[in-house]
C-alpha cells in the first residue's frame, strides 16, 4: 500500500526575518512550507509576528522603504524569491489576493467593489466582469444575498457580509494565493462559520494562508498549522524579541501531538 502523495509546494519560506525601518526585527528564522490548494493557519500570541509573515508575502511598494528582508520566500513554480530586492512587488500582488482583519470599501457600489482588482488590471469589458463578479460573489456565498442589489452601497451590508464582499474582491481575479489577516476576529458565530465555510470551497481554487487568534477556526478547518512565538515565553523588549516558527505540522498532530511544550500550552489557554 502507497503512503499518501504530500501536496505540492505553493511557497517554501526559508530562514526567512523581516525588520522593519524603526530597527524592529519582527520575525526570524521562519522555515516552512506553504501547500498549494491547502489552508496554513498561522496561529500565535498577539505581536509575534504573525501578520509580518503576511507582509512579506505581499510586499507593498509604497511601505518597503527601510524594511530589510532576510532569507527566501519561493513562489512555484516560477520559483522566484518574492522577497528579493530584484523582484517586481506588483507582480508578486498580481498572484495574491488579500483579505485585512476589519473590511474596507473599494467601490462605491457592490459591484465595483468586487470588479477593482479586475480594472486595475485593465480588465474592462463588460461581459468579462460581470462574469468574474458573479463566479466571485458565488465563491464567497454572497450572490444570493446581493445579486439584487449590485448597485447598492457596500456599506449596506452587515459586518459578515462585508467581509465575505472583501473576500470576493480578492478571489475576482483568481489570484493563486490568497492571504487573510484574522478576517473573522470581529465577526458573530454566524457570520465565522458562513466564512468558514467559504475557505473550504476557496481551497479548491488557491492556496490560503489565514493568521488566525480562533484555536476553533484554526484546528476546525486549516490543514497545516504553523505555530508562531518569541523563543522565551517573556515581552519582547524593543524589537529584541522577534518572532519565529516554533512548530509546523498538519493540524491533528499539532492538536494532539505538539513537540513543543510552548505550543500545548499555547493551544490549552495556558498563556497568550
Amino acid at each position: 500500500m502507497h503512503a499518501p502523495r504530500e501536496p505540492e509546494v505553493a511557497i517554501q519560506l526559508n530562514d526567512l526575518s523581516l525588520r522593519y525601518g524603526s530597527g524592529k526585527l519582527a520575525i526570524t528564522g521562519v522555515t516552512m512550507p506553504i501547500y498549494r490548494n491547502r489552508i496554513t493557519g498561522i496561529i500565535g500570541p498577539s505581536a509575534c509576528g504573525k501578520t509580518s509573515i503576511l507582509r512579506c508575502l505581499n510586499p507593498k511598494p509604497e511601505l518597503r522603504k527601510g524594511i530589510q528582508h532576510g532569507g527566501e520566500a519561493i513562489l512555484y513554480p516560477e520559483g522566484i524569491n518574492v522577497v528579493a530586492p530584484t523582484t517586481d512587488p506588483v507582480w508578486v500582488r498580481l498572484k495574491m489576493g488579500v483579505v485585512a482583519q476589519k473590511p474596507v470599501a473599494l467601490g462605491t457600489s457592490i459591484y465595483k467593489d468586487v470588479a477593482a482588482g479586475l480594472y486595475v488590471r485593465g480588465i474592462k469589458k463588460k461581459s468579462i466582469v460581470d462574469d468574474a463578479v458573479e463566479k466571485a460573489l458565488r465563491r464567497a456565498a454572497l450572490w444570493d444575498v446581493v445579486k439584487d442589489q449590485l448597485t447598492a452601497s457596500p456599506g449596506s451590508l452587515s459586518g459578515g457580509e462585508q467581509q465575505r464582499l472583501c473576500i470576493a474582491r480578492a478571489v475576482a481575479y483568481e489570484p493563486e494565493v490568497l492571504l487573510l489577516d484574522e478576517p473573522t476576529s470581529s465577526l458573530d458565530p454566524i457570520a465565522v462559520a458562513q466564512i468558514n465555510g467559504v475557505l473550504l470551497e476557496l481551497k479548491n481554487f488557491c492556496t490560503i494562508v489565514l493568521v488566525t487568534h480562533r484555536m476553533e477556526q484554526a484546528f476546525g478547518f486549516a490543514d497545516y498549522i504553523a505555530f508562531v512565538c518569541i523563543d522565551k515565553l517573556e515581552r519582547r523588549n524593543d524589537g529584541e524579541q522577534p518572532g519565529t516558527l516554533i512548530e509546523f505540522g498538519l493540524a491533528d498532530e499539532i492538536r494532539n501531538r505538539p513537540q513543543d511544550r510552548r505550543t500545548q500550552d499555547y493551544i490549552t489557554g495556558r498563556f497568550g
